[in-house]
């Protein structure tokens, strides 16, 4: 997510003036972020459709999640590209786009970046099912309904970035809004995707689950241990239902990191954006000089920000244990196989 607002400020100032070094450590740091978190996503894909996980009620999230987190990434790739060109005085990506192009590529580009803060809500929703209602779990944490969520999900918000066909083209070589439509467009994309969209409703949804899950967990827990203290002669009905409510509770903590990382990476850029607004809303050689200072802090909290689309894939192998014994079989698998293509070879070749 871009800090669009950057663009659109008056040219109180000379551009050189404008501090690089923020610029140069997201062109440097993109990269790296991109390629480490394609890689790591698409190995989350593949261990979550293995076997054992493949029918677990959260797999088509986190799967879905991959590929979103992934096509994110090669867009902020792409865009990064674009600038470096332009710095060397080249022309943009973009320039032989045509209209139908440009729209297509912008609805795509925000679409992607919609799904990912959106299935992070809809994996908080699933497990508040899954927690407070236990014995209706099977009904409604499965396959079916994650497909039927995850395709009404794009369509609602496919449904929310209809402005952007309609508005953009390519003008002068870049992908933007027709000049009749700047004001409105920059409105809807600040207000109603970046700050609503983006981030304040899931960020209100996901923090009002996750705190109802973490309550929820603690009375278990609590009403567990009391269970235990006084029911001597029932010991092992007590453990048994400890054990029951164990993997499920570490499944629920591992999707509530991912929820609270997602949060926490986006904050700071969220916060700067507004801070923008402000500082915008009141004009003047103060506030451009300000804008203009806090470039570089904005290209920064750019890349912390991009760290939530490739960060997953650890926090997975961290704190889910049945996601590293799947990965360790993935690769003894993968170990067996190349050992047995070169037994193979060698005995062709002898």
């Amino acid at each position: 997510m871009a800090l669009f607002l950057f663009g659109l400020l008056p040219g109180y100032l000379p551009l050189p003036e404008v501090q690089m070094w923020g610029w140069w450590i997201k062109q440097i740091l993109t990269p790296i972020i991109a390629v480490v978190g394609i890689v790591g996503n698409s190995m989350s894909f593949i261990v979550m459709k293995s076997k054992a996980l493949r029918n677990k009620s959260y797999s088509h999230y986190l799967c879905s999640l991959a590929v979103f987190d992934s096509l994110t990434l090669i867009g902020r790739e792409i865009l990064m590209a674009d600038e470096l060109r332009q710095h060397m005085g080249m022309p943009s990506l973009f320039h032989g786009f045509p209209d139908n192009a440009c729209k297509a590529y912008k609805f795509c580009e925000h679409l992607c970046y919609l799904m990912s803060s959106w299935l992070i809500v809809a994996m908080a929703f699933e497990r508040i099912v899954a927690v407070f209602f236990p014995f209706k779990k099977t009904s409604f944490c499965n396959q079916k309904v994650g497909v039927t969520l995850i395709v009404s999900m794009v369509i609602v918000l496919s449904c929310t970035q209809l402005f952007r066909p309609m508005m953009v083209v390519n003008s002068d070589g870049l992908c933007r809004a027709r000049d009749d439509f700047n004001l409105i467009y920059i409105q809807l994309h600040t207000f109603l995707y970046q700050i609503t969209l983006i981030f304040t409703l899931p960020t209100l949804l996901v923090l009002l689950c996750n705190g109802l899950i973490l309550y929820k967990i603690h009375e278990i827990r609590k009403a567990t241990r009391d269970y235990s203290a006084t029911a001597t002669t029932t010991t092992t009905t007590s453990t048994r239902l400890t054990h029951g409510s164990g993997p499920q509770h570490k499944t629920t903590f591992m999707l509530l990191v991912i929820s609270f990382t997602h949060v926490v990476l986006i904050l700071p850029l969220i916060a700067l954006t507004l801070t923008i607004l402000v500082v915008t809303k009141r004009g003047g050689m103060d506030g451009a000089r300000f804008l203009y200072a806090m470039k570089p802090y904005g290209d920064v909290l750019e890349v912390i920000s991009e760290l939530n689309y490739g960060v997953n894939f650890f926090i997975y192998v961290i704190s889910g244990k049945s996601f590293r014994r799947e990965l360790r079989k993935l690769f003894a698998s993968e170990r067996r196989h190349v050992f047995s293509s070169i037994r193979t070879r060698d005995t062709n070749s002898r």
